[in-house]
């Protein structure tokens, strides 16, 4: 599985792409958006599995968002 960075999905709230859903995301890995060495900032990431469909995925997140439950991240 590849963090893409680009397309329908890139900073939205993370949606299943293989059914469309964002209702039985799991979440394995969360990164937030840091700032490099360079001053340059790092977008935040997730990455899933749909509970649903099975599908894997992950992308770009919005800096603000932060997986439901994961409250060390608020």
């Amino acid at each position: 599985m590849a963090l893409t960075v680009s397309g329908p999905q890139a900073r939205e709230k993370p949606r299943c792409a293989d059914c469309g859903s964002g209702d039985y995301l799991v979440f394995g890995d969360y990164v937030p958006a840091r700032l490099l060495h360079d001053s340059q900032w790092s977008a935040a990431s997730a990455s899933y599995t749909c509970g649903q469909c099975g599908g894997n995925g992950g992308h770009e997140v919005p800096s603000s968002w932060v997986p439901p439950g994961w409250f060390w991240y608020q």
